[in-house]
């Protein structure tokens, strides 16, 4: 690996640092029994923006981003990240709890 590049030691970062998105928050669960994700979008005022589920991560974001529920690259990398981890849960009988890491 060349020296020549920067090298960054990433450290944990704080909720404090989260930057909201403006369309609103997301809550994602696994359904055990049918074998598919859930994901719902709500607005900050608590109404509920629409639903979604699916088999797979990337088919889920992909029909959450073109309908325009996230405005922010950092919304979309939280997005990816919790619906790989909640498909990854599902497919090893683990239990998916959003925002804790998963339990082997």
């Amino acid at each position: 690996m060349s020296e020549e590049h920067k090298k960054i030691n990433v450290k944990h970062r704080s909720r404090d640092e989260w930057d909201k998105d403006s369309k609103g928050y997301i809550l994602i669960r696994c359904n055990g029994e049918e074998k598919f994700i859930e994901v719902r979008m709500m607005s900050y005022e608590k109404e509920v923006l629409a639903d979604y589920y699916g088999e797979h991560p990337e088919d889920i974001y992909y029909e959450i981003i073109r309908d325009g529920h996230i405005t922010k690259l950092q919304h979309a990398a939280y997005l990816g990240s919790e619906l790989q981890k909640a498909y990854i849960a599902l497919k090893k009988g683990l239990k998916y709890v959003q925002d804790d890491d998963l339990e082997f």
